[in-house]
């Protein structure tokens, strides 16, 4: 069973082990020989890790660069709905009747018909 890319690294990274592969092979119905395979994972991850540093760069990259992407989309896209709101709060005869809440800093009264 395979697991995930974070903990095959941190095998890696963990304390020096020696990763060993055996291939038998046969000649007819007889064995004839064996390939033993050994790898130090100490210097698997370094022939790996300059490749792992590019590519998190590539993906950090690309994250901030689709952020900002979709800031600037967004942002053009609202715009003419922001200018409509405008238009129809200026429009509207309701606007001006709707109570609006007392600010922070203005003294809390209940509205009269002299404010609209």
């Amino acid at each position: 069973m395979q697991r995930n890319f974070l903990h095959q690294v941190k095998v890696l990274a963990g304390p020096s082990k020696l990763f060993e592969l055996d291939y038998p092979f046969n000649k007819g119905s007889k064995p004839f020989g064996e390939v033993r395979v050994v790898l130090n994972a100490g210097l698997l991850l370094n022939e790996i890790s300059p490749s792992l540093w590019t590519s998190g760069t590539i993906a950090l990259l690309a994250v901030v660069v689709s952020t900002l992407l979709a800031a600037i989309v967004s942002g053009a896209t609202l715009a003419p709905l922001r200018d409509i709101a405008k238009q129809l709060d200026r429009i509207s005869p309701l606007a001006n009747m709707i109570p609006r809440l007392p600010t922070p800093r203005a003294s809390p009264r209940a509205p009269t018909n002299s404010d609209s």
